[in-house]
């Protein structure tokens, strides 16, 4: 599989755009272009991005050893920093169509707002450490900081749950697209696991 990919580089990237294609053709082609589809749009690239995250995160020795590692381990950081960029002009969209910009960060009586207000918290910290670690040098003690980077695979069950209250999943293609996302996360958690703590 490792001699595949590494003589296909290719395969990788049309995976991950093949993921992230199927849902975006579903709202380019059921909603009309408002802010409302643009807020649901940064959403949904916010989402796949952590899948993709979590993927480089689980399998890094393998995208290691077909990339340049020093590449792979920059695009993981930018990309958790364009990811928490992404999600909060969701969430400064969904104030906006609110009219209150606070109301998607405060936790209320929606449970879809909750979520999503839990989910964007918990991407906050745990880019956030990862950042200042990364960017700015910051050491603090890797036991710390290897947990608080463990709540990235609660993180995108959090918006999995998040984004069933919505529009997205309502389409059957890709509800059943998100239980496959779901499936691939809970296995790269067990990889994880197994690779690190058990093996």
């Amino acid at each position: 599989m490792k001699k595949f990919f590494k003589h296909n580089k290719c395969a990788i990237p049309l995976l991950f755009l093949l993921a992230y294609g199927v849902p975006m053709i579903y709202l380019f082609t059921n909603y009309s272009f408002n802010i409302g589809f643009l807020s649901r749009m940064l959403g949904l690239t916010a989402f796949l991005n952590v899948l993709l995250q979590v993927m480089l995160g689980s399998f890094r020795d393998f995208f290691k050893e077909i990339y340049h590692p020093v590449k792979v381990f920059r695009f993981h950081n930018y990309l958790g920093v364009a990811t928490l960029i992404i999600a909060s002009i969701h969430v400064i969209i969904r104030g906006l169509i609110d009219n209150n910009l606070l109301s998607a960060l405060l936790f209320n009586n929606s449970i879809s707002n909750n979520l999503g207000a839990a989910a964007f918290y918990i991407m906050f910290i745990t880019v956030g450490t990862s950042d200042l670690k990364y960017f700015f040098n910051v050491n603090y003690n890797n036991k710390l900081w290897r947990i608080i980077h463990v709540f990235n695979y609660a993180l995108f069950p959090i918006i999995f749950l998040h984004a069933l209250n919505g529009v997205t999943l309502q389409n059957v293609i890709n509800y059943y697209l998100f239980i496959g996302y779901m499936i691939v996360i809970l296995l790269s958690g067990a990889y994880r696991v197994y690779d690190k703590v058990i093996k």
